[in-house]
């Protein structure tokens, strides 16, 4: 009889290579979304970018037809809204106080608000459309002036005029902005904002405001004179512009919060960012300095007054 067959020895297996760790970063990957667009409450959220599928074995990575997947980069700066979101509700309350008043301000969720004066007017102006019932305040007007809406498709916006109460001091509640007004017209922020001045390439100048938590700008027209304002909006209480800044192009408003710009000539544009609002003026533009006064000439001495005058010798006739 035939002998069995002696088993075959088992091949020795080989090790498992450990699959590799995904790359943090690469093609198709889009960043988180940050502060710059929590912060842009007047503005629709973009929408992730989802990520890219991995090509099959032996498709070209480019080629007719073949797309090429592009990484999105985080803005740096709010691009201004082609369509105005819709108003929310605001409930607005004021609690009466000697000679001033406090005004609440309650918002479905956190608003960036912007608080200064412009001529002989208090502003408030939110980053964000809204809808309120004003009669509160509107009890408040012996103190505080009389208070109207400024139209704005982009903008909750209130203008205090004629009003003993105009020093503010502002704070936040959650999603509810606290505004106190006392007698006097004090627009000092609590920390004044840092500036920075920039000679570009072509000529033009940029201004950096550094303003942390900025909202989005929205553009106010003044009813008392049409003046073009362009107002960013801050998350932070009392952070603000201490002095007014004049510049051939544009005003730079003094504030008690927020970034408020006067525009005095077209092509002055204004971006706003999460770290701060960036202006930029054309070729030429350099701030406006005080002309000094023309030094008036000498006064004669005594002794040239007194001197005689030489009289001209009569020309001798030919």
């Amino acid at each position: 009889p035939m002998a069995p067959l002696a088993a075959e020895p088992a091949a020795p297996t080989a090790p498992i290579a450990a699959a590799p760790e995904p790359a943090v970063s690469g093609p198709g990957l889009a960043p988180r979304p940050g502060l710059a667009t929590e912060l842009q409450s007047a503005m629709p959220q973009p929408a992730e970018t989802p990520p890219a599928n991995t090509p099959p074995a032996g498709a070209g990575a480019s080629g007719p037809g073949v797309a090429v997947p592009v990484a999105s980069a985080p803005p740096s700066t709010f691009e201004p809204p082609r369509v105005a979101p819709p108003a929310v509700e605001v409930k607005v309350t004021a609690l009466p106080m000697k000679d001033g008043g406090t005004l609440y301000f309650d918002w479905p969720k956190p608003t960036a608000l912007a608080v200064f004066r412009h001529d002989d007017a208090l502003w408030l102006a939110f980053d964000r459309p809204g809808k309120a019932d004003l009669r509160a305040l509107k009890r408040l007007e012996p103190m505080i002036g009389k208070v109207e809406t400024v139209a704005s498709p982009f903008s909750f916006a209130l203008r205090l005029t004629g009003g003993k109460a105009g020093s503010v001091v502002t704070s936040t509640e959650g999603a509810r902005w606290k505004v106190t007004l006392s007698p006097g017209s004090a627009m000092t922020p609590k920390q004044a904002l840092q500036q920075k001045r920039e000679t570009l390439p072509n000529g033009g100048t940029s201004l950096y405001v550094q303003a942390v938590a900025s909202g989005a700008s929205v553009d106010l027209r003044d009813p008392a004179n049409g003046a073009h304002l362009v107002v960013t909006p801050g998350q932070l209480p009392g952070l603000g512009v201490a002095r007014e800044s004049d510049w051939p192009d544009f005003k730079l408003l003094p504030s008690h919060q927020g970034v408020v710009v006067e525009i005095l000539r077209d092509g002055t544009k204004v971006q706003a960012g999460p770290n701060g609002v960036v202006i930029t003026t054309q070729p030429g533009a350099t701030p406006a300095v005080a002309e000094a006064p023309k030094a008036e000439p000498p006064a004669p001495s005594p002794s040239a007054a007194n001197a005689p005058t030489a009289t001209p010798a009569p020309a001798s006739e030919a």
